[in-house]
């Protein structure tokens, strides 16, 4: 509960601290200083409950980093790691596998794939016109329903 109300105060603290004008509009224009310090952001996604895409988008912003482009780098960080879970749980799991379970896999790997590209998509082009405001204000809900549900 307290990662959903913290994330949402770092949202909020990107959108306020971010400098006026992106220091990098595009992420081909982020420097390496600036990488390392998103990548150090994601850390943040080890408290349960923390967002991994919020901490890295926020530490974006607050290096200077256009909202767009660290929501894009944001979703580039998380091709290795989502590989490496993958690679792990399939390994976790290769003695409950059969070979006709592929198919099933393959299909539903296909359209995994494809509903996170329409939602990348989508999230990129609405937060080319709203603030991460409204994302603060929901984890804010969500920690206050938990709150409420769960004490």
């Amino acid at each position: 509960m307290y990662a959903l109300i913290v994330g949402g105060v770092l949202l909020i603290a990107a959108e306020v601290l971010k400098p006026k004008e992106p220091r990098a509009v595009a992420v081909d224009d982020m420097t390496y200083r600036q990488a390392f310090v998103i990548g150090c952001f994601q850390c943040l996604a080890l408290w349960p409950g923390f967002s991994r895409s919020g901490a890295t988008i926020s530490g974006g912003m607050l290096m200077g980093v256009s909202r767009y482009a660290a929501s894009e780098f944001s979703f580039l960080l998380a091709v290795p790691m989502m590989m490496g879970a993958t690679v792990l749980d399939v390994y976790k799991s290769i003695g409950f596998l059969n070979a006709s379970d592929i198919p099933m896999f393959a299909v539903g790997f296909i359209m995994a794939f494809i509903v996170a590209l329409i939602a990348i998509k989508t999230f990129l082009q609405l937060i080319k016109r709203i603030s991460f405001i409204p994302f603060a204000i929901y984890r804010f809900i969500v920690a206050a329903v938990v709150y409420v549900v769960f004490f």
